[in-house]
């Protein structure tokens, strides 16, 4: 849930953020999930070859000393059978089959001693070879041979012959005219010649050879002390169950192993071909740090690019909206430089003559809407001031005309004021913006004090919240928060305990500036007219004001780039005007 959680913040922050950001972030996502999906199949398939080759190592170092071991037994064996199928030995004359033993003895590639013994097993003859060139057996004849089978020819267990050393037997019968009369047993040292070799072998730092028997017994180890260890227990089912392969297993020291077995048909013996499993697959491991710092660079190299092309893409889109801004804050000289001639320089030589354009539009409305405020403002005058004339000066004029003159009188004063504000109203668009930080507090504490300063008989409550700061232009500031709390200030006329309150809280997510007061209220539906000149609520006649102060503050916030609007819960239950200075 927190990873859930997490993810969904950072969503919603990129949905807030800038457009470079979102780009930007676009195109990483993009490459680092190109690059992280093709980066996690290559690393993984690398390593996975990698380490499908150490196992193909392995088992082949299993099946070659498999297979030449087999060989060379094999070979031992043919050449005791053709020994056991000589008439000479199938005499049993001591004296005869000496010389033929002692010659097997010395030229066969594997033996270390040959016997010949009768059907009960008593040795009749075996090789002169003396124990320090190699042989083994130093029995009387007679004697029966210790560890020689008599039962079926073939491979013996290991076992200690009379010379104290580790060996085992090939053992084939001796028959005279189809009888078995006897059999002769060649005698192989487990540690001399090829097999004690075997031991000796190395791959790696760590690889070594191992050779047991059918029952899972060690019979060649480099490690002395795992002589005829079972090591069944170590090692997976599969060893017995396939004729070669590659294995993970954990040994006696508990060091994991990584392995190849091949079976030596000849004898049923297992060969196993091991080596730690850490330097085994420690290429595979160096090869997925190197392939991951290779992939994250690529995942930079991407990142920094992908901020390039969102710069390129941003930077003018970010002129352009900056252009915007300078035009929504009435400065009508702005314009762009085109860099590119993409889409984005079409739009940008759009922008400019938009902007041309407009300049020239309100240029000649406001000088068009100066003109007939100024020059209506002298006839507006002169009305008013001539009517009053007429009624000081001709006292005689009966009740009915002096009525008449007086609303001709009153009409001039209002026409009078109403040019009066389009004319503040134009100023006021004209004025272009010094934004600095500006002290929000002070100015609506200053603008209160001067309102309740003017009204001294009523006790009006102004709460205005402390240390609210932003940057705008101070002046249009005050204009704006004069015309709001003179607004809430007139319309708590009627309020028995009239409170006015300035202040900030969050609004749809951004923090909005608002003044409230408790006064006479409005319908929902009013609230959005009340932005458009000379347009007044139903409930304020009788109250001063000529409807342009709403008008001139919509187009103060409009100019920061802000937004404003009226919340009321209905007549005679207060208003809240809220307003922000800057874009959400």
């Amino acid at each position: 849930m927190g990873i859930l959680n997490a993810a969904r913040r950072t969503a919603l922050t990129l949905i807030d953020t800038s457009l470079r950001a979102k780009i930007t972030a676009a195109l990483v996502l993009v490459a680092a999930s190109t690059s992280a999906l093709s980066g996690f199949f290559a690393i993984n398939a690398s390593v996975s070859a990698m380490r499908r080759e150490q196992q193909r190592e392995s088992l082949i170092i299993a099946q070659t000393i498999a297979s030449q071991t087999d060989e060379l037994l094999g070979r031992t064996r043919v050449a005791l059978q053709d020994l056991a199928a000589d008439p000479v030995i199938a005499t049993l004359d001591a004296a005869r089959v000496r010389p033929i033993l002692n010659t097997a003895a010395t030229s066969a590639e594997l033996l270390d001693g040959v016997v010949v013994a009768d059907a009960k097993g008593r040795i009749v003859a075996m090789d002169a070879v003396p124990p320090e060139t190699g042989g083994l057996l130093r029995p009387s004849p007679g004697a029966l041979a210790p560890g020689l089978p008599s039962a079926a020819p073939g491979f013996s267990e290991v076992y200690r012959s009379v010379s104290g050393r580790w060996c085992f037997a090939v053992v084939e019968r001796v028959r005279r005219r189809g009888a078995v009369v006897g059999e002769v047993a060649g005698i192989v040292a487990l540690n001399r010649h090829t097999l004690g070799g075997l031991k000796r072998v190395r791959f790696g730092k760590t690889g070594h050879v191992i050779i047991m028997d059918g029952t899972g017994r060690v019979i060649l180890h480099p490690n002395s002390r795992r002589f005829l260890q079972d090591i069944r227990g170590e090692l997976p089912a599969l060893v017995w169950s396939q004729s070669s392969g590659s294995m993970v297993y954990t040994n006696a020291e508990g060091s994991r192993q990584l392995a190849g077995f091949a079976h030596i048909p000849q004898s049923g013996w297992i060969v196993i071909a091991s080596r730690t499993l850490s330097e085994a697959y420690g290429p595979s491991k160096r090869l997925a740090l190197l392939l991951g710092v290779i992939f994250l660079a690529c995942l930079l190299l991407a990142a920094l690019l992908g901020a390039a092309l969102a710069g390129g893409i941003s930077r003018p889109i970010g002129r352009l909206v900056q252009g915007a801004r300078e035009l929504a804050s009435g400065n009508l000289d702005e314009r762009l430089e085109r860099t590119s001639r993409d889409e984005i320089g079409v739009l940008i030589d759009s922008f400019n003559a938009m902007a041309r354009r407009l300049s020239r539009m309100i240029s000649q409305l406001n000088a068009f809407g100066y003109s007939v405020a100024h020059d209506l403002r002298a006839p507006a005058r002169a009305v008013a001031v001539f009517s009053e004339l007429v009624l000081r000066k001709n006292a005689a004029l009966d009740q009915e005309t002096r009525r008449e003159l007086a609303l001709v009188r009153d009409a001039g004063e209002r026409m009078r004021g109403m040019l009066d504000g389009l004319l503040e109203l134009s100023r006021i668009s004209q004025v272009k913006l010094a934004p600095e930080s500006a002290d929000l507090s002070t100015i609506a504490g200053e603008v209160a004090a001067e309102l309740a300063a003017g009204e001294p008989a009523r006790a009006v409550k102004a709460v205005i919240a402390p240390g609210l700061a932003d940057r705008a232009d101070p002046r249009l500031v005050r204009i704006l928060l004069k015309n709001l709390l003179d607004n809430a200030w007139k319309f708590t006329r009627s309020a028995p305990e009239p409170r006015v309150e300035f202040g900030r809280q969050a609004r749809e997510g951004q923090p909005a500036y608002f003044v409230r007061d408790n006064g006479a209220g409005l319908d929902s539906a009013l609230a959005g007219k009340l932005f458009m000149p000379f347009q007044r609520l139903p409930n304020a006649q009788g109250l001063p004001g000529l409807g342009l102060g709403l008008a001139a503050a919509s187009h103060i916030v409009e100019a920061h780039g802000g937004a404003i609007w009226i919340e009321s819960a209905g007549r005679g239950r207060g208003a809240t005007v809220f307003f922000t200075l800057r874009a959400g």
